[in-house]
């Protein structure tokens, strides 16, 4: 489906353009006994009296110009009118924002980005506007989001028994190994505490998935150690990094797994949590939140389609997917080359698959690989927990006590902003 074209979108298309053509119109002056015009409005009119007077010869005869001559003119004066109006909307913008943001900082209270765009949502036209104007300004501030008093609304969500969460009111954030809970933001947060330690955790792609581990009790598996599961919706927020970011320090030997689905989105979406984005290479924010190699890829790997999964279960790559599996292999290609490998083989059979087709009956029916047997995964009908447990019981040593490592410049990933 062809995504819809928003005002963003319009005033680019009229923006661009007009850069690319200004010094060639810049040639076309009005007249010298023409007034000098900056008012968006008055140069409005004149560019309406120059595109009236065009289809009159007699009147530009008169005035010493040429029918030809007054179209450019009315053309640039109706460009440059244009080119002023997409300034002054984001001006517009600009100082709503920051008007916003200043009587919260002198209130002392706090607003979401939802709240301001609330404020005019004709103005704004979409939340994404306001989220890059926030980030502009608090990245050109060399300040963090906290200190504007300005906060996303979470998205992110947990679900464990085996963790205490503490927050600042003195409140303790009530958690169920069956029902998944809204993480809170990382300031709100005072305490972490497992008393029984912490062997695992698994990052998963979509909230749909989460919901089946869930109701499947695979907290509750017995065959697994004390555990949490967490996911961040798609695109992780900034409370859903500022938390892995902390357990990742507090609970060492504790593995960091992702699950995602077997196409370049899902192992964009992983890399953000490893590498960061490029869109927020400048916040404060993310600043220092990237888990690099902590966080292990668990599956669903393109190379495990021969034994878990049917041929005809895989869905061709569309021209998109195939450009962003490109470009994240020249970003991996130096950083991960294990992650390189599994967009490799996605581009060679051009298909991709997601985690649910796990959920059907095993078979290896269409694929002829010599010296391979399908996995085996006897003793539940649910072949997506039979896939977790054995991939999660393969390793339950512990990471050598091995420390949190340095926050690593690289940033990788879509060029997705995170909330």
């Amino acid at each position: 489906m062809k995504r819809r074209e928003t005002r963003l979108d319009i005033e680019l298309d009229v923006i661009q353009p007009i850069q690319a053509t200004q010094k060639q119109l810049q040639l076309d002056k009005p007249p010298d006994n023409e007034p000098h015009i900056n008012d968006p409005l008055d140069l409005y009119f004149t560019a309406a009296d120059y595109v009236a007077g065009a289809a009159n010869d007699e009147l530009w005869t008169a005035r010493g110009d040429t029918c030809d001559n007054a179209r450019s003119l009315a053309i640039n004066f109706l460009e440059s009118l244009m080119l002023n109006f997409c300034i002054q909307l984001h001006s517009s913008r600009v100082l709503l924002v920051a008007s916003v943001l200043y009587d919260a900082i002198l209130s002392d209270i706090c607003v979401t980005l939802r709240d301001v765009y609330y404020r005019d949502v004709a103005l704004f036209n979409h939340q994404r506007v306001v989220d890059k104007i926030v980030d502009d300004l608090v990245a050109t501030a060399g300040l963090r989001r906290d200190d504007f008093r300005v906060f996303a609304t979470g998205k992110g969500l947990m679900a464990s028994k085996a963790v205490k969460i503490k927050l600042t009111t003195g409140e303790e954030l009530s958690l169920s190994s069956t029902t998944p809970t809204l993480i809170p933001r990382g300031e709100a947060i005072q305490s972490l505490e497992a008393p029984d330690g912490i062997e695992w955790i698994l990052v998963v792609e979509k909230d749909a998935v989460l919901q089946t581990l869930c109701s499947s009790r695979l907290l509750d598996d017995l065959r697994l150690g004390p555990g949490i599961l967490v996911t961040g919706k798609g695109f992780p927020d900034l409370s859903t990094l500022q938390l892995l970011r902390r357990m990742a320090d507090q609970f060492p030997c504790a593995r960091i797994c992702a699950l995602v689905d077997a196409d370049p989105h899902g192992i964009g979406i992983m890399a953000v949590y490893a590498y960061s984005s490029k869109a927020n290479r400048y916040s404060e924010d993310h600043s220092g939140l990237a888990l690099c190699s902590r966080i292990e890829y668990l599956g669903f790997k393109p190379t495990e389609w021969s034994s878990v999964a049917r041929y005809d279960e895989l869905v061709e790559m569309s021209a998109r997917d195939v450009q962003l599996a490109k470009n994240l292999c020249v970003d991996l290609a130096d950083v991960n080359p294990e992650w390189r490998r599994e967009l490799v083989q996605m581009l060679h059979l051009n298909r991709k698959a997601e985690l649910q087709v796990l959920s059907g009956p095993p078979s290896c029916d269409g694929w002829a690989v010599a010296g391979r047997r399908c996995l085996s995964l006897p003793g539940s009908p649910n072949r997506l927990i039979e896939y977790i447990v054995s991939k999660l019981s393969q390793s339950k040593c512990c990471l050598h006590q091995k420390v949190s490592e340095p926050a690593r410049t690289d940033t990788l990933g879509p060029s997705r902003q995170t909330a």
